[in-house]
C-alpha cells in the first residue's frame, strides 16, 4: 500500500509536491493539460491554498489529492436505529413502518446521540458539508430544532442543510404547507417532500409546491420514484414543473430508481429534459442497493439505481450520496463517500472517466448545496482536503485499503473513532 509523504515546510507555508489531482476536482485555469488527472505542487498557507503547480518531474507522487467531500443526501435524524428493529425491513414499505414505530425513543438526547455520531463519522471520513432530510409531517418535528442545534455546535467542521421532507400532499395543502415552509425559510433551510412511487395526478400538487418555494425564495429537493415500477413518472413530473416555474439551478431530485426499468428511449428524453431545465439528480447506491428488488430466500435481479451514465451522457449532473446509515432502510454505511463512490463506480460501471467520477461527492453535490467554498481546488480557498495514498484514480480504486489524510484549515487532523451509538 502506498504510503503518504509529509507535508515539506518552506518558511511559513506548507508544501505537498507531486500530488495526482483530478482534472474534475481542479479550478479549470489551473489545468495544465487535457489529461484527466496530472501532478501538481500544492503549497499551503494561513489555512487556505496558496499555491498550485505543475509539479517538476521525475519524483516520486505524492498522494492524491481531492477537495473537502459533500453528502447531499443524508437522514441524521434516522441514523443508528437498526439495532432497535425486530429484524431487517423486506423492502421500502416495512423500512417506514420500522422507523415510525421507533419514533416513540425520539427524545432529543436520543436524536442527539445518534445525529452527533453521524456527524463525527462524515468529519473523520472528510466530509465538509451536508444536506440532511428531517421528517416533517405537520408540527415542526424536534429532530428539526436538534439537528439545528447540533449544526451550530459543528460550524467549523460540518456545514449542515437541514431539508424539510413532507408527504407531498400535506406541503401543497393550503393550511398546511405555509406553515411549514415559513419556519423552513426562516431557519435558513431547504424544502422537500417524497412523491409515492406512483401517483396518478402530480402536476397540481407540485405547482403548490413550486409557487410555496418561489414565494419564501427556497430550493426544492424531491424523494423521487425510489421503487422499480416502470408506471412511476415523479421525475418527470418534477422535470416539467421545474420549467413551467422557471426554477432552474434551483431543484434537486434524489433516488430516481423506477428510471431504471423504463424503456432507454423514454429516459434518454426526460434526462435530456432534466439536463437543459436545470434540474439535479442524486444517486444513492448504498442505500438502494440494499432496500430494492428484496424478496425473501432470493437474489435480486434489479440493481435500483438510477441511471447514472445516462444522465451523464445527457448532460444531467450527478451527485453520490450516504443516505441513510444504520437505520431500517439501510443497516450498514458510515457516512464515508469514498465507500459510496467505490461501490457506484463496479455497480454501475462509472468505469469511462474513472478520475471524473471524484466530481460526483465533491463539486457536484457542492453545486446543490450551493456552498461559497465547497467546489474545486482553486487558490484562495480554505485548505480542506483528503489526501489518499495513490498516485491515480485507478490505484485507489485498486486498493480499498489505501491511506487516508483530511485536513481541516491546512492542518491534518486525527478525530477519535467514536463507538457506535449504545443500544437505548
Amino acid at each position: 500500500m502506498r504510503s503518504l509523504p509529509a507535508a515539506q515546510r518552506q518558511g511559513d507555508a506548507l508544501l505537498l509536491a507531486r500530488q495526482t489531482i483530478p482534472a474534475a476536482v481542479l479550478d479549470p485555469i489551473l489545468r495544465t493539460a487535457d489529461a484527466a488527472e496530472a501532478t501538481y505542487d500544492v503549497q499551503v498557507r494561513d489555512g487556505r491554498i496558496a499555491a498550485i503547480a505543475p509539479a517538476a518531474a521525475g519524483a516520486a507522487p505524492g498522494g492524491l489529492l481531492l477537495p473537502g467531500l459533500v453528502d447531499a443526501h443524508v437522514h441524521l435524524d434516522k441514523t443508528a436505529t437498526f439495532d432497535r428493529a425486530a429484524h431487517p425491513a423486506s423492502g421500502l414499505m416495512e423500512a417506514i413502518e420500522q422507523i415510525q414505530a421507533d419514533r416513540v425513543r425520539w427524545t432529543d438526547a436520543d436524536i442527539a446521540r445518534r445525529a452527533e455520531w453521524g456527524l463525527q463519522r462524515a468529519w473523520s471520513h472528510g466530509t465538509v458539508a451536508l444536506r440532511t432530510h428531517i421528517d416533517w409531517s405537520d408540527a415542526p418535528p424536534r429532530s428539526w430544532q436538534v439537528i439545528g442545534e447540533l449544526a451550530s455546535d459543528w460550524r467549523g467542521r460540518v456545514a449542515v442543510q437541514r431539508a424539510s421532507l413532507t408527504a407531498l400532499a400535506t406541503l401543497a395543502d393550503p393550511g398546511k404547507g405555509p406553515v411549514i415552509a415559513e419556519r423552513v425559510a426562516r431557519d435558513g433551510g431547504v424544502l422537500g417532500a417524497f412523491i409515492v412511487p406512483v401517483a396518478a395526478e402530480l402536476a397540481q400538487p407540485l405547482d403548490a409546491v413550486f409557487t410555496l418555494a418561489a414565494r419564501f425564495d427556497l430550493d426544492l429537493d424531491f424523494h423521487v420514484d425510489e421503487g422499480l415500477d416502470p408506471a412511476a413518472r415523479g421525475f418527470d413530473a418534477v422535470v416539467a414543473a421545474t420549467a413551467r416555474h422557471g426554477f432552474a439551478g434551483r431543484v434537486t431530485c434524489g433516488h430516481g430508481c423506477a428510471l431504471g426499468t423504463r424503456p432507454p428511449e423514454d429516459v434518454a428524453a426526460v434526462l435530456g429534459r432534466a439536463a437543459a431545465g436545470g434540474v439535479r439528480l442524486v444517486s444513492l447506491p448504498l442505500t438502494n442497493l440494499f432496500l430494492q428488488d428484496r424478496r425473501a430466500s432470493a437474489t435480486p435481479r434489479q440493481r435500483g439505481l438510477a441511471p447514472m451514465r445516462e444522465a451523464l451522457a445527457a448532460g444531467l449532473p450527478v451527485a453520490i450520496a450516504s443516505d441513510n446509515v444504520g437505520d431500517p432502510f439501510h443497516p450498514y454505511g458510515d457516512y464515508d463517500l469514498l465507500e459510496a463512490l467505490r461501490v457506484a463506480v463496479r455497480v454501475a460501471h462509472l468505469d469511462d472517466g474513472l478520475a471524473d467520477q471524484f466530481a460526483r461527492i465533491t463539486t457536484e453535490p457542492a453545486a446543490v448545496l450551493r456552498l461559497p467554498h465547497g467546489g474545486p481546488l482553486r487558490i484562495g480557498a480554505p485548505a480542506d482536503f483528503v489526501r489518499l495514498g495513490a498516485a491515480s484514480a485507478h490505484e485507489w480504486m485498486a486498493r480499498p485499503g489505501t491511506a487516508r489524510e483530511v485536513w481541516r484549515d491546512g492542518i491534518p487532523i486525527d478525530p477519535p473513532e467514536p463507538a457506535w451509538p449504545e443500544r437505548k
